[in-house]
């Protein structure tokens, strides 16, 4: 993720998918997107996100992410708390 914000990484990310996917590139697995996406976190937020669970789905209990989406999700969630919890942005 470097020294772009969360939000604009995603977006970047989302697009060098789109990219990859108009070219007509055989796209990774999700579980290699997953751990792409993974390792571009910075370790502390990796960390947090990784020791937790998050309600993800609208029913069961929270849980772990699977996918990329997922873990994006996550990370929007977990940065969200840290603001809340120290007030500000």
């Amino acid at each position: 993720m470097g020294r772009l914000s969360h939000s604009a990484f995603r977006a970047e990310w989302e697009h060098s998918l789109e990219e990859l996917k108009d070219a007509g590139v055989d796209m990774y697995s999700e579980n290699t997107l997953y751990r792409k996406y993974l390792c571009k976190l910075t370790a502390e937020l990796r960390s947090s996100v990784m020791k937790q669970v998050f309600p993800l789905d609208d029913v069961g209990p929270p849980r772990k992410p699977k996918t990329w989406e997922e873990l994006a999700e996550c990370v929007e969630m977990e940065l969200d708390d840290f603001i809340s919890f120290y007030g500000y942005v």
